[in-house]
C-alpha cells in the first residue's frame, strides 16, 4: 500500500506547495508517522513545521488552545494541514484552527481521522475529482428540489436554493479550507422530509463505529430528526441522546453529494466515505461560514447513504451511486 504517494499528492497536487510557502502540520501521537511523512515531503520543497496536539493539553481538547493559536500566529503559515485522529468533543478545536489559519490567508487541508488507507486510495489524484465536482456543482446550483432513494429504504425529499452550494474540489485556494480527500458538493437545505437509511458510516463522536454493521433508519420531519431506529438498538439510542443533548443537534445542517470518483467502496472512515459518489446528510452545525446559514451547533454528525438514486428537479443525476448526467 503506497500511502506516501497520497502525502505527495496532497502537498504537490492539491495544495500546490512551492518554495514560497511555510507549511504547518498539526497531528497527534497516534498519527505521528503520518504527520512526519507530511513534514519530510514538505521540507523537500518549503519551510515546514510539525506540532502534536498532546503538547497543548490532554485529549480530548474541547476548546481551541491559546498556546496553539499563539504559535500559529508566530509561524504565519501559508499552508496548514490538520492530520490528527478524531476524539469526541473536539469540533471547537478544529473550528478554531480553521478560523485562525484562514484569517491569515493560509490554504488549509482539513484531514481529521486520516489514515494510511485513505492516503493510498482517496488521494490517488486530484484533477479528475475537480472536474466532476465542478460539473455537479454547476447542476446543483440551479436546483430547487432533490429526491433521494435507495434499495434499503431511503426516501428523502429535499428543498434547496436558499443557501450556497459549496464545491469541495480537492483544490484549496488561499484563505480557504477543504477536506482532503476532496470530492463533494454540499449546502444547508431549506427543508428535508422523509427517511434516510444510513448504511455507510457516521461522523463526529460516532466515527468509532467504523463501517456500520446495521443501518440507522433516520426519520426527518421539517428538517429535524424525529426518530432513530436500528437492529443495533444501543447505537440508535446513543445517536439520539447525543444529538438531542446539543443545541440544534437534531437539525439537518448539511445535505451533500459525494463526487470523488476514485473511491469505490466505504471503508468505515468518514473523512473518505463522505466523498464516495452518493449522498450524506449531517445533523448539527451547518458550516455556515461556507453555506451562509445563520445558525450553528457544537456538533456535526454525518450519516452516509450508499448506492443512491438521485433526481434533481425531476432529472437523473445518479443511479445506484453512479453519475448519469443528462
Amino acid at each position: 500500500m503506497d500511502w506516501k504517494r497520497g502525502v505527495e499528492t496532497a502537498l504537490l497536487d492539491c495544495l500546490e506547495i512551492s518554495g514560497k510557502d511555510r507549511v504547518l502540520i498539526v497531528s497527534d501521537r497516534a498519527n505521528e508517522e503520518i504527520g512526519r511523512a507530511f513534514l519530510e515531503k514538505a521540507r523537500e520543497v518549503s519551510d515546514a513545521y510539525l506540532v502534536l496536539l498532546e503538547d497543548y493539553g490532554e485529549r480530548p481538547i474541547t476548546s481551541y488552545p491559546w498556546p496553539l493559536d499563539e504559535y500559529i500566529k508566530f509561524i504565519r503559515p501559508t499552508v496548514s494541514i490538520y492530520a490528527a485522529t478524531v476524539q469526541p468533543g473536539e469540533l471547537p478545536l478544529r473550528k478554531g484552527m480553521v478560523e485562525r489559519v484562514t484569517s491569515l490567508g493560509a490554504r488549509h487541508a482539513h484531514m481529521p481521522g486520516v489514515n494510511k488507507e485513505i492516503l493510498a486510495t482517496g488521494l490517488r489524484e486530484c484533477s479528475n475529482v475537480e472536474e466532476v465536482t465542478k460539473r455537479v456543482h454547476g447542476i446543483l446550483s440551479r436546483t430547487r428540489e432533490v429526491e433521494v432513494r435507495t434499495e434499503k429504504g431511503t426516501e428523502l425529499y429535499v428543498e434547496v436554493g436558499r443557501y450556497r452550494w459549496v464545491p469541495d474540489t480537492g483544490k484549496i485556494a488561499p484563505g480557504s479550507w477543504g477536506n482532503l480527500p476532496g470530492g463533494e458538493v454540499f449546502t444547508t437545505p431549506e427543508r428535508v422530509e422523509g427517511i434516510a437509511v444510513a448504511d455507510g458510516s457516521l461522523g463526529d463522536y460516532f466515527k468509532k463505529y467504523g463501517k456500520l454493521k446495521h443501518p440507522l433508519v433516520l426519520t426527518i420531519e421539517k428538517g429535524e430528526l424525529v426518530d432513530v431506529r436500528s437492529e443495533d438498538s444501543s447505537l440508535a439510542k446513543e445517536f439520539w441522546n447525543y444529538l438531542s443533548s446539543h443545541e440544534n443537534g437534531l437539525k439537518v445542517g448539511e445535505f451533500a453529494v459525494g463526487t470523488n470518483v476514485n473511491i469505490e467502496e466505504v471503508i468505515g472512515n468518514l473523512l473518505q466515505d463522505e466523498k464516495i459518489p452518493g449522498v450524506h446528510v449531517a445533523f448539527g452545525d451547518p458550516l455556515g461560514e461556507k453555506t451562509g446559514a445563520d445558525w450553528d451547533s457544537d456538533v456535526h454528525v454525518d450519516a452516509i447513504m450508499t448506492k443512491t438514486d438521485v433526481k434533481v428537479d425531476g432529472r437523473w443525476l445518479m443511479r445506484r451511486g453512479t453519475f448519469v448526467f443528462e
